[in-house]
């Protein structure tokens, strides 16, 4: 009985470390997501303007578009989970980032050894006019 009764706990622990980490995992994978979004919304804000002024196209400074990606992600509260941003493509048409997360194991990782888990997150943002 006592066998059992151990192997129940056992059980018990693995369904709601299960439950809880997965929920977290949902849960941080979700704001990596708004971060790349939010970044990437920032970025199309760095128009161009002597193009607009000089031709009417929407055309991005990918230099300003950076800058204001980077100022997008040091305002962000859940920056502490970021591993690595990488700027795929910054060109006048368009601005693709690629946010890497990491973020911990609570009851699973009293039974895993490392108790980490990695997510990849990428947002694309592109000029448009206003509706």
């Amino acid at each position: 009985m006592t066998i059992f009764g151990l192997g129940l706990v056992i059980a018990m622990l693995m369904i709601a470390g299960v439950s809880v980490d997965l929920w977290r995992v949902w849960s941080d994978r979700r704001a990596l997501s708004e971060m790349a979004d939010s970044a990437a919304a920032a970025a199309a804000n760095g128009l161009d303007v002597d193009a607009y002024r000089m031709s009417g196209e929407l055309l991005l400074d990918p230099g300003l578009a950076v800058e204001f990606a980077e100022r997008s992600l040091a305002s962000q509260q859940d920056r502490a989970m970021l591993i690595s941003v990488d700027l795929l493509d910054a060109s006048p048409e368009r601005v693709v980032i690629q946010l890497s997360g990491e973020t911990g194991f609570t009851l699973l990782g009293l039974l895993s050894g490392d108790g980490r888990f990695e997510m990849t997150v990428i947002a694309e943002a592109v000029p448009r006019p206003p509706e």
